[in-house]
């Protein structure tokens, strides 16, 4: 998974939020931190693994997607 796989997850999560009637402040301070291609590469793994979990990555894959995306150049 890329950085660009977040970013578009994130877009979606914000528009089901949204059809919802439900906040999606915690979604838009997302879309701005992944703006930075190098973000996962700055925040500790713990705010990483957190705004994974809240574009919509199951519990089972964070660790995973984490490690590919520090790894990697996306």
């Amino acid at each position: 998974m890329k950085l660009d796989d977040i970013k578009l997850m994130n877009d979606i999560m914000i528009k089901y939020l949204k059809s919802m009637g439900k906040s999606t402040e915690r979604n838009e301070i997302i879309k701005y931190i992944l703006e930075d291609d190098d973000c996962f590469q700055k925040l500790s793994k713990e705010d990483a693994c957190i705004i994974l979990k809240d574009v919509g990555i199951s519990n089972e894959k964070i660790n995973v997607v984490y490690l590919n995306l520090v790894s990697t150049n996306n």
